[in-house]
């Protein structure tokens, strides 16, 4: 099969970076808890945060209900198909 074949019946992978989860909390005051950070990030679909500030809040987030594991689940699978 040509390379071009084999290449269309690929699908593309996607997922969302963000470099700054704290903005959302500290500049943009959207939110007033690091729970209620993680939730509004994870549920609008953004897949990494590189800053750090996602796991050390994030069992808050889920005991709170601030986000659900279906949403970390498809975050976490968007991160390990890229790798």
């Amino acid at each position: 099969m040509p390379a071009s074949d084999a290449q269309s019946t690929v699908a593309p992978i996607h997922f969302v970076v963000a470099a700054a989860v704290t903005d959302i909390i500290d500049s943009h005051h959207y939110t007033t808890t690091a729970d209620a950070t993680v939730g509004v990030t994870l549920n609008a679909t953004m897949d990494i945060g590189c800053d750090g500030f996602i796991p050390p809040a994030l069992n808050q987030a889920l005991t709170d209900g601030a986000v659900t594991m279906d949403a970390v689940d498809a975050s976490l699978t968007n991160l390990f198909r890229v790798r």
